[in-house]
């Protein structure tokens, strides 16, 4: 089907149940992929993220300054 990746985004795709099973299957079939993110839990799962075999790139979604991304993106946890 020339499926080169797979965009994961959301929402934020961390807060998925099913996450982590996803990114393991993608992983066990071999396809590439990309995360999209706020970016608050990549320093909570950095370890694993970086010996993920077929993980392209993390792409951190910022709105603008604090005031104006967390008006749109609502306060941080």
């Amino acid at each position: 089907m020339n499926v080169f990746y797979v965009k994961i985004t959301g929402g934020e795709p961390f807060l998925f149940p099913r996450f982590f099973d996803l990114v393991d299957y993608l992983e066990t079939v071999g396809l590439n992929y990309i995360i999209y993110t706020n970016g608050f839990f990549v320093s909570q799962y950095i370890d694993m993220l970086l010996n993920l075999k077929h993980l392209i790139t993390i792409r951190i979604s910022i709105e603008g300054t604090k005031e104006i991304n967390d008006m749109i993106r609502g306060e941080p946890y």
